[in-house]
């Protein structure tokens, strides 16, 4: 998984860009505000995937975390 970091300008006018570089990848773009981060864009199958594991007492933040203190893709997590 890949993170990217982009200014909230910079995503609008590449926005369809983009959403083709997450679609399908497991790719999480990251908006900014001056400097500050203000929201998150993923694939919505990672979406849907962490909803699942929230309803058995998985938060998505908790999926992150955990991915990235182990260094490996969500996508790979065994709860």
């Amino acid at each position: 998984m890949k993170w990217e970091t982009v200014t909230l300008s910079e995503g609008r006018k590449n926005l369809s860009s983009i959403v083709e570089k997450i679609h399908g990848t497991g790719n999480i773009y990251v908006f900014t505000v001056h400097g500050d981060k203000k929201v998150a864009m993923l694939d919505a199958e990672l979406i849907e995937e962490f909803m699942e594991h929230h309803e058995y007492g998985t938060t998505p933040k908790k999926l992150i975390d955990r991915s990235n203190e182990e260094n490996y893709p969500i996508s790979d997590l065994k709860l």
